[in-house]
């Protein structure tokens, strides 16, 4: 039967992004003059972007609003992937649907918005947005 579609982790296992994604939080506060929290990120890191961002804004008051906060991340985000983000090792040589890995450390990684992870995947030249919808 042919494969349709297939699910898999993008961020640690096809481009190195996890340093973004463990500091994107940090580099929001400072922007908004809000002091880092650690224990407070490690409270929400399973939680979908849209949901940390509402968390955030909401106790943290960072951003002028949840959605605005998390459409700065997205953009944050998608210019590190198209402008600094790498492609893991060997990653290269694989197409998308036989692309295998874990997340490094073994958690249960938060949830990537699609457009984002979309783009992510274009950036490496692993497909247009049409292939990934």
């Amino acid at each position: 039967m042919p494969m349709s579609g297939a699910i898999f982790d993008c961020d640690g296992t096809i481009v190195d992004s996890m340093g973004m994604w463990r500091t994107v939080f940090d580099v929001m506060c400072e922007r908004y003059g809000v002091a880092s929290d650690p224990a407070f990120f490690g409270g929400i890191e399973t939680l979908s972007l849209r949901d940390e961002c509402r968390a955030l804004h909401d106790e943290k008051h960072v951003g002028t609003s949840a959605d605005d906060l998390y459409e700065e991340i997205c953009a944050y985000v998608t210019d590190k992937y198209e402008h600094e983000i790498p492609t893991l090792t060997g990653c290269e040589a694989f197409p998308p649907h036989d692309a295998r890995g874990r997340h490094p450390d073994g958690r249960r990684p938060p949830r990537r918005p699609p457009r984002e992870v979309r783009r992510a995947l274009e950036a490496h030249a692993w497909g247009t947005a049409s292939t990934w919808s």
